[in-house]
């Protein structure tokens, strides 16, 4: 539970006295901001199996 206090202290740029007083606390906010970033991940719509596959997708990107 320390650790994971840590790692958000560090991780969201908080002061030691900003931090929460309960452990409990902490853990909820840690699995809070592991949501955020999941949810927030950029998704591609494209699937690549190799980076020829990758160019005769997209032709316009070559630059010759």
């Amino acid at each position: 539970k320390e650790q994971v206090a840590d790692m958000l202290q560090r991780m969201l740029h908080l002061k030691k006295e900003d931090m929460p007083a309960f452990m409990d606390a902490t853990d909820a906010l840690a699995a809070a901001y592991c949501h955020y970033l999941q949810m927030n991940r950029p998704q591609t719509t494209k699937a690549y199996s190799s980076w020829k596959d990758f160019i005769n997708k997209n032709p316009q990107k070559i630059i010759k």
